[in-house]
């Protein structure tokens, strides 16, 4: 259901500055590869890993035939809601483990359908969701005493975008607190 909520709203505007340069980064990544990505574009803020999710978005939306100027944004817009529903996945998983079926599903809930989560990725175009799901990750693998495999997530998340770092301090207290 937030799936399909989301697809509806794929119709709305959105930040056509930053879908556009966004679908460009799709048609660069997939068109020239990642190897010379950097080479061929003008200009890029992002890091790495972000490139990659383009590139994979991009690959699958030519096989799909989706890659099209009049279908691009709504490839821009399916990343963050693909990642936002997993990011709700994991929430769902984390609270179920320790709480009631009733409590897991509303803790999922509260943020599958979190208007600021849904207007920032389904209508705006934004990719935060992208870093958010490994930040998610990162958390609850630090909880559950694996700090090897958090900081390996969270260094994703950085490296999809920096300002994951903001959450470093939490995360490695975390994996300090459970390693000690």
């Amino acid at each position: 259901m937030a799936f399909l909520f989301r697809m509806m709203l794929f119709s709305f505007q959105g930040n056509v500055y930053d879908l556009s340069t966004f679908g460009s980064w799709i048609g660069a990544s997939s068109d020239y590869g990642l190897r010379t990505f950097y080479d061929r574009i003008s200009w890029c803020d992002y890091p790495p890993f972000s490139i990659y999710i383009l590139y994979g978005f991009g690959n699958i939306a030519k096989l799909l035939g989706l890659y099209t100027m009049s279908s691009i944004f709504d490839v821009v817009k399916l990343i963050p809601t693909l990642f936002d529903l997993g990011t709700a996945s994991l929430i769902y998983i984390f609270v179920r483990k320790q709480a009631s079926f009733k409590l897991s599903l509303a803790a999922t809930a509260l943020y599958a359908f979190n208007p600021a989560i849904i207007f920032n990725g389904a209508v705006w175009g934004q990719l935060d969701a992208v870093y958010t799901f490994f930040i998610v990750l990162s958390l609850m693998l630090a909880l559950k005493s694996k700090p090897k495999l958090s900081a390996a997530v969270f260094a994703l998340a950085i490296l999809t975008k920096p300002q994951a770092i903001d959450i470093a301090p939490l995360i490695a207290l975390l994996i300090y607190k459970k390693m000690a």
